[in-house]
């Protein structure tokens, strides 16, 4: 649905307008729409851009439930093809859970299913969260090399999408200031 797909890219606009609360308003009723229309997809779709939005503030707890239910939703309606970014929304809540390794892999199964569909948009995205999750698992060098790799891809893609938040990491693990007992990436 055009609107339920529009209104959770105007959340996420609005979110990085500095405008959290209507981007949240925007996001419910965006959710509000795919529940009422009954269509997978949509639904799908609303489910991971609300756990978007939750992640973008940090609360990984509501991203890890929303994510959980799009994959829900997607084992039983066999849109297991589409879950590429709820899985890896997933993972980023497990390791923000202290559930490290699991989460990691979680992400990397996400950014792989969405590969194999060619669903390469957003993927700059997954290598922000990724950088994320290394930084707070303690893995800096894992970190770095997402963060290069996502910037390359954006560089051959033109995706914008996460380009200046990949930067700001870039430049915090230049600066060293990422030692596990002070970061809260």
């Amino acid at each position: 649905d055009p609107e339920v797909q529009l209104g959770g890219a105007l959340a996420a606009s609005l979110w990085w307008q500095g405008r959290g609360a209507e981007a949240h308003v925007r996001s419910k009723q965006a959710l509000t729409r795919a529940e009422a229309l009954k269509h997978p997809t949509s639904l799908l779709l609303a489910l991971e851009h609300a756990a978007l939005l939750h992640g973008f503030g940090g609360d990984f707890e509501a991203a890890g439930l929303l994510s959980e239910r799009a994959l829900a939703l997607a084992a039983q309606r066999h849109l297991e093809r589409e879950a590429g970014t709820s899985q890896w929304i997933c993972g980023r809540s497990l390791v923000a859970r202290g559930q490290i390794d699991a989460g990691l892999a979680r992400m990397r199964e996400g950014k792989a299913t969405q590969e194999r569909q060619g669903l390469r948009y957003g993927l700059t995205r997954w290598y922000e969260w990724f950088a994320q999750a290394c930084l707070a698992a303690g893995l800096p060098d894992d970190a770095s090399r997402a963060v290069s790799d996502g910037l390359a891809l954006a560089e051959r893609s033109g995706e914008g999408l996460a380009t200046s938040a990949l930067h700001t990491l870039q430049a915090r693990l230049r600066q060293g200031r990422d030692k596990p007992q002070l970061r809260d990436a």
